[in-house]
């Protein structure tokens, strides 16, 4: 039940990014959030071009369910990827879903902590431009 509600809210995200005008895509993917009963705690905007990345470091508290959205309003931004890292590397086994302009992850954290969100611009139409890229993160208690 718990994946299923994932891959709805994943869907209805995706929707959203496909039929949004770009000036909107970030008011609608908050409201849906907010609609959801989810927290915004970070909106953080980063310029990449391809194959560069941004970060946010943050505190994720045990016990929330976080998602973590990427995307670009830039139509040159054909791929984004984001993951979480700690002092020690990249932290595996997150139910991560990456679409073209927009990623996501999902996560519930064992134990409070402080985390750093990449975001990636893996690949643009036009490499060498830098494009607005947004990292959203939000939790459920």
């Amino acid at each position: 039940m718990k994946k299923v509600y994932l891959v709805l809210i994943a869907m209805i995200c995706l929707k959203i990014m496909t039929n949004a005008q770009s000036e909107d895509k970030s008011l609608k993917i908050l409201d849906k959030l907010k609609s959801d009963g989810y927290t915004i705690s970070t909106d953080q905007v980063v310029y990449l071009k391809q194959r560069e990345f941004g970060s946010h470091t943050t505190y994720f508290y045990e016990g929330r369910k976080y998602i973590i959205i990427c995307f670009s309003d830039d139509t040159n931004v054909l791929n984004l990827e984001v993951h979480l890292e700690r002092m020690n590397g990249r932290i595996d086994n997150i139910n991560a879903i990456d679409h073209g302009e927009i990623a996501m992850l999902f996560f519930k954290p064992k134990k409070s902590r402080k985390l750093k969100v990449v975001a990636t611009n893996l690949l643009s139409l036009t490499p060498n431009v830098v494009s607005e890229c947004r990292i959203i993160v939000a939790f459920k208690k």
